[in-house]
């Protein structure tokens, strides 16, 4: 499984860090990819 880790600090997250944590996730779930890939904060 493929884990895809972005930057949640202060500066990534003024940044639009969780934007990008929820594209992410969206794309996973719109493409299947539940079993392949994930998205973990860090």
């Amino acid at each position: 499984m493929t884990e895809i880790s972005v930057c949640i600090g202060t500066s990534c997250h003024l940044k639009g860090a969780y934007n990008i944590i929820q594209t992410f996730q969206q794309l996973i779930e719109e493409h299947g990819l539940h079993d392949r890939a994930g998205v973990k904060a860090s």
